[in-house]
């Protein structure tokens, strides 16, 4: 049970990491992101708060439309392609296009809270004693679905692992040539 967490957990930081280093970078190469910081020089802390809340909350929407669509492309998201994980219906087909959206729509207001903080936490850990207790995450009771974890050998536990650390660098090096 715990080595399937760990690989769920890091399938899911793993897709918002990458996506999260590919939005920064264009942000910072179209000048938005400047624009942004350059905004908030007038603003009150709570004019601030509201401004980087709603910046965030754009990004998750972003974020979910680009997990949505990784899964009507390839099946599944990216970091569960690279950890091996795999969600299935209940009669062991692949999780059809809307099953997919309403999944990820339970999974990000359900289970992550919609990346709110302290309700991010709390639902967090609700998700956890859930599948800890019950086998499976609230949503996928709820749709009658399951994920599949392939067999994972050594060698795909380094390959994982290295493609964690891969974007850390590349956003690295991105800043490093870009602002040194």
């Amino acid at each position: 049970m715990v080595p399937q967490l760990i690989r769920r957990y890091l399938a899911r930081t793993f897709g918002v990491m990458v996506i999260a280093i590919i939005l920064f970078i264009a942000g910072v190469e179209s000048g938005q992101i400047s624009l942004l910081l350059s905004s908030l020089n007038g603003l009150s802390l709570g004019g601030k708060m509201a401004l980087l809340y709603g910046v965030c909350f754009a990004l998750m929407v972003v974020y979910f439309v680009c997990e949505v669509m990784t899964t009507l492309i390839f099946g599944r998201t990216v970091g569960k392609i690279i950890y091996g994980i795999s969600v299935k219906d209940h009669d062991g087909d692949n999780a059809s296009p809307a099953l997919s959206l309403k999944r990820s729509a339970l999974a990000w207001s359900v289970g992550l809270g919609l990346m709110l903080p302290y309700l991010y936490t709390i639902c967090l850990i609700i998700s956890l004693v859930h599948v800890c207790r019950r086998g499976a995450s609230w949503w996928d009771q709820k749709l009658s679905t399951y994920e599949q974890f392939s067999p994972y050998r050594w060698w795909q536990w380094v390959l994982g692992i290295m493609a964690y650390i891969a974007p850390c660098v590349v956003l690295v090096i991105y800043v490093v040539r870009r602002f040194v």
